[in-house]
């Protein structure tokens, strides 16, 4: 694989005929800057080599919809536990989008022991409403790890859908 002679294991491919679906995969663990005292908030988890890249991917873009994978949520910023992105890599993501009129971009995310989809108001930031799917284990519920995450729904009260 070509993604073993680079730094991080990022990669884009299209699905089919390209002018339908772009699946673009980001690494957002190699290159992470960690948050400290002095930079709470982190600044960066992708790193030079990957912005340019994915840049590149946006604009030379031909599919319809572009999927974004992310090992960490994007979308969310009023988490009490921080692993998601940082505002201004969100940010940075959002002003990609706009400047290549990247349509349909749907991101799937994980790394946060539940299921969720989130929406994000953002048509003054890119022209159209974003979603995003988070999913992550199915033999656990955040709720065996987090003590206070009793809101969630536990294992007896799935919906059921047969």
């Amino acid at each position: 694989s070509p993604r073993r002679k680079q730094a991080g294991l990022y990669e884009a491919y299209y699905v089919g005929d390209s002018s339908k679906i772009k699946v673009i995969l980001l690494d957002v663990r190699y290159f992470k800057e960690d948050s400290s005292i002095l930079k709470p908030k982190g600044t960066d988890l992708l790193g030079k080599e990957q912005w340019e890249w994915l840049e590149k991917e946006l604009k030379e873009n031909t599919a319809e919809y572009v999927v974004i994978g992310s090992g960490i949520q994007v979308l969310p910023d009023d988490r009490l536990i921080p692993e998601h992105w940082y505002s201004g890599n969100r940010d940075r993501l959002f002003a990609l989008i706009r400047k290549y009129k990247t349509s349909g971009v749907i991101l799937l995310s994980g790394d946060v022991h539940y299921a969720e989809i989130l929406k994000y108001p953002c048509k003054e930031h890119i022209g159209y409403e974003l979603y995003e799917f988070t999913s992550s284990g199915l033999t656990h519920h955040v709720s065996t790890h987090v003590p206070f995450a009793d809101k969630y729904p536990s294992h007896s009260q799935a919906i059921s859908f047969k």
